[in-house]
């Protein structure tokens, strides 16, 4: 009789010990997408299973679902937190070419779109906090928006 060999691989069963792993790791700012290229880590549709199994009521996940927004709304703090760092690093901002210091373009250009991307990442996550416009609602008599009572006054005669 041939033994099977053990299974081998990404874990597929939620524990509680590794959904606090992957909250806290979301937490710190990290993708879920680089957090499950580890091998210890299930594969991302899995643990994106567990939050909808969660949502919809299995109590097996309930409690992992709601850490998992609280720490995708704390990835968005940690992200603006990196923002800072990255744009006040000029380490690499200036390189020596045949002796002469010039402006690293490059190394700018991805200091940028590491910030932009930043941004718009906890701006997406967190609107109400980091996003760039905020919406302004007038109130009173009339309980008007914004935009109603400006397009009233674009109608007046001057």
């Amino acid at each position: 009789m041939t033994k099977k060999p053990a299974k081998v691989g990404r874990p597929t069963s939620y524990t509680v010990e590794l959904g606090d792993t992957i909250c806290s790791l979301l937490a710190e700012g990290l993708s879920l997408s680089s957090i499950c290229l580890a091998e210890e880590m299930p594969t991302r549709s899995t643990v994106l299973l567990w939050v909808v199994k969660g949502e919809r009521g299995d109590e097996t996940y309930q409690a992992f679902s709601g850490s998992y927004a609280h720490a995708r709304q704390s990835q968005a703090h940690a992200l603006v937190d990196d923002i800072l760092d990255i744009a006040d690093d000029s380490s690499g901002d200036v390189k020596k070419v045949r002796g002469q210091e010039v402006l690293n373009g490059e190394y700018v250009a991805r200091s940028k779109l590491r910030v932009e991307a930043r941004f718009k990442l906890a701006a997406q996550q967190h609107p109400e906090l980091f996003g760039e416009k905020a919406k302004l609602e007038l109130s009173g008599r009339l309980g008007l928006t914004h935009e109603d009572a400006l397009k009233q006054l674009a109608d007046e005669p001057a």
